[in-house]
């Protein structure tokens, strides 16, 4: 046993990073439980501010085996969002609707991450450059570094995915909140049942235009081609679906 690790029956919770990712579905958790019965715990569980960092699996396993459960805490110079997403989203195999999933909880901690870099460069520029057109000016609003404003694309970019893909899914999960059918087929994607791009083409075909953020809604309920008498609030004849902006016809 490495000089730094330590045995504990203490429980511990999970941290918000740890959460991000899935838990190992029932015959992963199986697999895993048989491994450490046989061959004992092979990792550490990596703790961080009191809580579960990585190891999730691991610690569930052994509380389920009745295993004193071995830990270490997280003492690597890396990020530990960064740390997390190395450990398990790298090394772990996750089918297209999964990536877009946890990419997705990424996205959101890059933008208010992004906001908050925003924040503290539009104080410091104020605090240099009162009394100065700031326009421009290195470290102002207008000059602040364009990966801020486009926190989807960074997530995409670092995670070797297309971020058309991550949009799609985006949208989909937007719907798969109001619409019961479609988180249906949100979760099956997910379980790899069917691909994601069956589930945004079903969004496509049922919501086109109706659900279109640069649209205003006038058409009748019962019309089947719900587009068609839609009015765009940019002025755009939008006659058939495939000038649906929204869903990138």
């Amino acid at each position: 046993m490495p000089d730094d690790s330590f045995y504990s029956e203490d429980s511990y919770e999970f941290h918000e990073y740890a959460e991000l990712l899935p838990l190992m579905n029932s015959k992963q958790f199986e697999m895993l439980c048989k491994s450490i019965k046989n061959f004992g715990q092979q990792d550490d569980i990596i703790l961080l501010d009191g809580k579960i960092l990585d190891g999730r699996n691991t610690y569930l396993s052994c509380r389920q085996l009745k295993i004193t459960p071995r830990f270490k805490v997280y003492d690597d110079p890396k990020d530990p969002l960064d740390y997390v997403e190395i450990k398990n989203v790298v090394r772990r195999h996750f089918n297209s609707a999964q990536l877009a999933e946890v990419a997705l909880k990424f996205v959101e901690i890059e933008r208010k991450r992004a906001k908050e870099r925003q924040a503290r460069s539009r104080f410091g520029a104020q605090q240099k450059l009162k009394g100065i057109d700031m326009v421009g000016y290195p470290g102002s609003p207008t000059a602040i570094d364009s990966q801020k404003g486009r926190s989807l694309n960074i997530v995409a970019k670092n995670r070797n995915m297309s971020p058309k893909t991550l949009r799609k899914a985006e949208k989909v999960k937007k719907i798969a909140k109001k619409d019961p059918e479609i988180q249906g087929l949100w979760e099956k994607a997910l379980n790899g049942e069917i691909p994601l791009e069956e589930v945004y083409r079903k969004v496509k075909d049922r919501f086109c235009c109706f659900y279109c953020s640069q649209a205003e809604v006038k058409t009748c309920n019962g019309c089947k081609k719900r587009c068609l008498l839609l009015q765009c609030t940019q002025g755009l004849a939008i006659k058939f679906n495939k000038y649906c902006k929204e869903f990138e016809y």
